[in-house]
Parts: C-alpha cells; structure tokens; sequence
C-alpha cells in the first residue's frame, strides 16, 4: 500500500501554477479563498453594494417618530396636569395670605362693601398696611382677586365662643363674645391655558368686633 503525503506548497512560489487548498490562487498569504480570509477580502474591495437606501432610512425614522408619538402625549399631559395644580396652590395660597394679614387689621380698618374695591392699602397705622391689587400675574397665568366684608350678627344665645384676658398680674378674666362679627370672603379666579374654563378659590374667615 502506498501512501501519499500531502505538501503544503509555498504560496510564494512564483512556478506554482495551481493554488493550494485553501488558499488563494494569487499567492496572498495574509487572506485565503475561504473561512475570514474572505470577508476580508470582501471588505478590501471598493465595489461593495452593501448598506442602506434613502427609503429605507426613511422608513426607519418615520417608524421610530411614530413609536414615540405616545411618550410625548404622556409628557404633554402630565405637564398640563403639573400646571393645573400649580394654579390651584397659587390660589389658595394667594387667598390664605391676603386673609392672615386682612384679620389682623382693627376692625375700623376695614371698609364694608360686596365687592370692596381693590388697589389699595388697608391700615391707618403706617407700620400695620395691607395693600392688596386686583390682579396679579403668577408663573404666566393671571389671577383676579375680590373681597367681600360684611357684618354678621350672631344669636345672643349662644356662648361657645369666648376669650381670656388678663385684667390684673395673675388674674384671669373670661369675655363671651356675642357683638357682631366680620366676616371676610376673597375670592381668587383664573381662566385655565389649558382649556379656558374659569376657575376659583374662595376662601373666608371671621374676626370679631370687639371695638
């Protein structure tokens, strides 16, 4: 039995005149006929047609715009939200201060009227002043303010209310309150961006007339 042995020719033999398996017949060493030597021979060359058309690019972008189209609305919507409740504590809050500094003012100090005009400062003393506007402008939206001050009478009958005071060091005196009351009511109203319906926060407090 004879037996053959296989010689790997030198792929620089320039006499060799076949290639040897798995080599390629032009003698390059650095990239054979199969396996990676290949696909580096492929990207060597300068005819490649592999990549992406315009309409294919275009495609792929409107498909990508459109998966995002729900995300934005999310985003949209819940900033909406975020500024609707933003006016709502503007509102009460606006109310709450211009309350807190109105009932500590002598009753003296404050007109009677439904509305009471706006626009002013409320206090006779120079260091106790209240100065309250019709209007203001809060974070691009805009509030109109309105006060009301009137005189409610309660029923002599009844004693729950009712304050201490001191008359001599050590000493306290009690002072059912049954003259009439003040009853202060403002009013803060909006027209939302975002759908244009009016909006208000109405807010009042009682102050006694101890004068």
């Amino acid at each position: 039995m004879t037996t053959r042995e296989r010689r790997r020719p030198d792929p620089h033999d320039a006499g060799s005149g076949t290639a040897a398996p798995g080599w390629h017949s032009s003698g390059d060493p650095l990239f054979p006929a199969t396996g990676r030597g290949a696909l580096l021979r492929l990207n060597r060359g300068s005819g490649s047609n592999s990549g992406l058309t315009l309409v294919e690019v275009m495609i792929g972008i409107f498909i990508f715009s459109f998966a995002l189209m729900p995300i934005m609305g999310l985003f949209g919507r819940g900033s909406m939200a975020t500024q609707m409740t933003g006016d709502y504590l503007t509102a009460m809050q606006t109310c709450s201060s211009y309350l807190r500094s109105l009932s500590a003012l002598p009753a003296v100090d404050l007109p009677i009227g439904n509305p009471v005009p706006l626009d002013r400062e409320f206090g006779g003393s120079p260091t106790n002043r209240v100065k309250v506007p019709s209007k203001s402008v809060i974070n691009a939206t805009e509030f109109a303010h309105r006060l009301q001050v009137r005189y409610v009478t309660r029923n002599t009958t009844k004693k729950d209310l009712w304050f201490d005071f001191m008359v001599q060091p050590g000493q306290l005196a009690s002072m059912t309150v049954y003259k009439q009351f003040l009853r202060l009511d403002f009013e803060v109203s909006w027209r939302s961006r975002h759908d244009g319906q009016s909006n208000r926060v109405r807010l009042f407090t009682y102050k006694a007339d101890l004068e």
